[in-house]
Parts: structure tokens; sequence; C-alpha cells
């Protein structure tokens, strides 16, 4: 695992964010398999040993890059106390691939899919992500019912699935099928599955309790 972050010094903190973001994008261009720490190195102008301080090993560094990914947005603060809807709206914005840097993310996010599939560490280390992940979509869904901005009958857990399993899936075609499912058609797919979720959407698209 990645060292902790919690008392770094800024500077460090913002070295360490270099070295994921390198990492990252050599990752999504060549494959976990295909960089190297040498070829990190080189990208960031530092030593392999000074990345080596700053991470255990190679491993150390995919499992940090994986964690930046799943990092909430830098200003989510503004959004904690917004309706639900809001809050569901703006994470659509991470699963809408518009600039080269989200393009670059979900490209290395497809890269260690393919390794956690067969590396149970790097399994291990998505799924308590991802479980952690689904807690938060559920925890929104749930204050939402609770206010009234979402409906009543909805099940906060079976809708953190879905949002999510759509969220997913659209983001990876946009990689991968992109002149089908452009930006502009994930993002309007998603607002319609959050408008289906509000009051006003009657019985449209309802994921109810069991």
């Amino acid at each position: 695992m990645a060292q902790t972050t919690g008392r770094l010094s800024a500077s460090t903190r913002d070295r360490r964010r270099e070295v994921i973001e390198a990492a990252s994008a050599l990752i999504a261009e060549h494959g976990i398999e295909g960089t190297s720490m040498r070829q990190l190195a080189e990208a960031v102008g530092l030593s392999t040993g000074t990345i080596s301080h700053y991470f255990r090993n190679k491993r150390g560094l995919v499992i940090a890059a994986m964690d930046a990914v799943y990092a909430l947005p830098a200003d989510w603060d503004r959004y904690r106390d917004l309706p639900a809807p809001d809050q569901l709206r703006r994470m659509v914005d991470t699963f809408v691939l518009d600039s080269p840097r989200r393009r670059q993310w979900w490209q290395f996010w497809l890269e260690y899919m393919a390794h956690a599939g067969r590396d149970p560490e790097l399994r291990a280390r998505h799924e308590d992500r991802y479980t952690r992940q689904r807690r938060f979509y559920a925890r929104i869904v749930r204050a939402g019912v609770e206010a009234g901005h979402l409906r009543a009958d909805l099940d906060p857990e079976q809708v953190a699935d879905a949002f999510l399993g759509l969220a997913n899936g659209l983001a990876v075609n946009q990689v991968v099928a992109g002149t089908v499912v452009t930006p502009e058609r994930a993002r309007a797919l998603l607002y319609a599955y959050i408008d289906g979720l509000t009051p006003s959407a009657g019985g449209a698209d309802r994921v109810p309790h069991n």
C-alpha cells in the first residue's frame, strides 16, 4: 500500500500528486506492465529512489493512483448541503469524459480493472473502494428521500447500484465507443436518470423498495 499522506507537508503532497498523475498518464498510454519506474522518474524529473521514498513500489503507486480516481471533487464542500439531485448532478461530471485529463483517468481505470480481475490484492482494494463509493451514493439518496427531494419509494442501495452501473458503463463506452457514446450523450442520460428519481417524475423509471 502507498504511504499515508495525513501529516505530510504541502510540498510533499503536491509532489506525490504530481507523481500519481504522471503514473496514471503513462499507465493509460502503455499499460501497467508497459510502464516502468524509470519511465516515471524521467517524466517527473525525479530519481527512482525519490519516487520509492513516496511509494513503496510500483504496485503501491498503482494503488495510490486508483485511490485518487475515487477521491471526491475538490469543490465538493460547496455541494454538501445542496439537495440530493444537485449533488448527484455534480457527481455526474466525474463520469463524463469531456476533458483529456478525465479521459486519461478512465483509461487508467480500465487498465487497473483488467489487472484486478487477475490480481487478488488489486481486486480487494478496488472492492473496498467501490463499497465505500456505493455507501456514499446510498447516503445521498437516503438523505434526499428523507428531505422530500427524491421519491419516497426509492431504495437507496438499489439506486446507488443502478446509478453506478449506468455511470460506469457510460464512462467505459466513452473510452471504447466514443463516437456512439459521446460526453454530451452520457451527461444527458445520467441527468435523465436523476430526473427520474425526483417526485415530479411520477412513476417513471422507478427503482422501488423490495
